[in-house]
């Protein structure tokens, strides 16, 4: 739902406007408890993000919309230490990020931010007991998690889309003179550049990002979120629009091309999955793939605006 939200807010869109009232209602603009792990998970928490954000965008707004929100995260804060690790897969450096960045940004008040500094730096770029953080200076890309690292290193499309989003969104969010948003920037540009290196002829990316024959199929998770950091970054100033901007052309083109179909479908989608996998094609679609791609045309959209 995040990506309907952000979509939302790009376009002004009211119909999209009223199914997120809609949706927000029907849940009591509760959090997600579905997914294990009640509150405390991000993947739980990312919803809350959707209802934040449609509270940014609205001229008219309600304190009940993020109200169960900013009381989850108050509790969260005080009964975790910052030196806790808590975001133990590379998909919840987004799921995490999202929510806190957007409370912060309502309230004003900096523990939002943080709180998401101390849990993103922790998985991003201190190293953990299996040897190495999330973040690879060598290849300027992220693992998904320690556990999951082969010899050579796997660099996944859609685990890497996550980071992209989150860096995109924290620097859209924080206040300038946050402590952590020069490390932030300067990551975000380093790996803006080197996925821009890794893209496919075609215009999307590929599952495994460091080896496209692995499967040379393209890939609409990751290709959409990239597209999404990336017209960020260029409507921000933090990438360069003589450089990147055909890198997004090319992006929305294959997405438009080879990922939408005429009916409106989506496709090319991979499943869940913590990984690279050969196991997708034209065909496969899933819920959090239309939100991705509807994060790229936010992106896009506010790049044309």
């Amino acid at each position: 739902m995040i990506g309907v939200a952000t979509l939302q807010g790009a376009t002004g869109d009211e119909a999209l406007r009223d199914f997120m009232l809609a949706f927000g209602e029907k849940f009591a603009w509760k959090m997600c408890l579905a997914l294990g792990g009640g509150a405390w998970n991000p993947d739980n928490q990312l919803v809350a993000a959707s209802y934040a954000e449609l509270y940014l965008n609205s001229a008219a707004k309600n304190a009940s919309w993020v109200a169960p929100t900013i009381g989850h995260l108050d509790a969260s804060i005080q009964a975790r230490a910052a030196t806790t690790r808590q975001w133990t897969w590379v998909d919840a450096l987004y799921m995490g990020t999202a929510v806190h960045a957007r409370i912060g940004a309502i309230t004003g008040q900096s523990k939002y931010f943080d709180q998401a500094w101390a849990a993103f730096n922790l998985s991003a770029f201190t190293p953990h007991p299996a040897g190495y953080a999330f973040w690879s200076p060598a290849e300027q890309l992220f693992y998904r998690d320690p556990p999951k690292a082969t010899p050579n290193g796997v660099f996944w499309a859609r685990g890497n889309g996550w980071v992209a989003a989150a860096l995109a969104d924290v620097l859209r969010l924080s206040p300038p003179g946050h402590a952590a948003v020069p490390v932030y920037t300067a990551a975000f540009k380093a790996f803006m550049a080197r996925l821009a290196g890794l893209q496919g002829a075609d215009g999307c990316w590929r599952t495994s990002l460091t080896d496209p024959d692995f499967f040379p199929v393209p890939e609409t998770t990751g290709t959409s979120m990239f597209a999404y950091a990336m017209s960020y970054g260029i409507t921000s100033g933090h990438l360069d629009a003589a450089t990147f901007l055909p890198v997004v052309e090319k992006a929305w083109g294959c997405l438009k091309a080879v990922s939408l179909h005429q009916d409106g479908r989506l496709g090319n989608c991979q499943p869940g999955g913590a990984g690279p996998q050969r196991n997708f094609g034209p065909d496969s679609i899933n819920s959090f793939c239309v939100g991705q791609f509807a994060l790229a045309a936010a992106g896009v959209a506010q790049l044309a605006a």
